[in-house]
């Protein structure tokens, strides 16, 4: 499904190249629930963005599904993750102006058409998934802060992704919440969603079918 070989990522800051990923190779198929660990700055976060093609890798391909996505347009990248790719961040990035499910609708206003009924219902049934039905109507400053991630992950959910990339999604919550977003992950996975999080949490890894240990820009294991 997605194949990741031979990538390498850097950046640079006042002429000085500071590698961040070196030669990684990794294969996720359909079924995952894949976790990314490792300490701060080993290259985790890099590598999900590289994967969900927010960042271009330097050297390297990623194919999805047998296409090199690497050398697709911009154009064809913003049609990829509006289609097949959607992302959930430690932040939940919702407009506080718009309530639960208007954000939800967003990703169906890319195009500036009018939401559709079929559209509104996707995105109650979204939010339902997320244990927020009731609660369509509330802005973000009414909602609590796993209930606002929540939303986002339920945004993500919206046209029914085949990949979801979550970076550090309960790294705001306490506890009790990001034990209850970790649920609603598996569970999505459950129903044929492939799941790439990115995660400091050692327990919530221990449930992942696939653990990739990163260390210095390299992959120091994979379980």
């Amino acid at each position: 499904m997605l194949v990741a070989k031979n990538i390498y990522k850097s950046y640079s800051s006042n002429g000085i190249k500071n590698l961040v990923l070196k030669n990684i190779s990794i294969e996720i198929n359909s079924s995952d629930f894949v976790c990314i660990v490792g300490r701060s700055g080993s290259g985790k976060s890099t590598l999900i963005n590289v994967l969900s093609t927010l960042l271009k890798p330097d050297e390297g391909t990623i194919l999805y599904n047998n296409i090199d996505i690497t050398s697709l347009s911009e154009k064809e990248l913003n049609n990829l993750r509006l289609k097949d790719f959607s992302i959930v961040f430690q932040f939940h990035h919702l407009m506080p102006y718009l309530t639960a499910i208007e954000n939800v609708l967003l990703p169906f206003m890319s195009n500036f058409k009018p939401v559709t009924k079929k559209q509104y219902e996707k995105a109650k049934e979204a939010l339902a998934k997320v244990g927020l039905a009731g609660k369509e109507n509330r802005l973000p400053g009414q909602l609590s802060g796993g209930e606002q991630q929540r939303v986002a992950i339920a945004r993500a959910i919206v046209k029914s992704p085949k990949v979801l990339f979550a970076d550090e999604p309960t790294g705001s919550l306490d506890k009790a919440n990001g034990d209850e977003v970790i649920k609603i992950l598996h569970n999505l996975n459950d129903e044929g969603i492939a799941v790439v999080m990115v995660t400091h949490e050692i327990n919530y890894a221990k449930n992942c079918s696939k653990v990739i240990e990163m260390e210095d820009g390299i992959i120091k294991s994979i379980n």
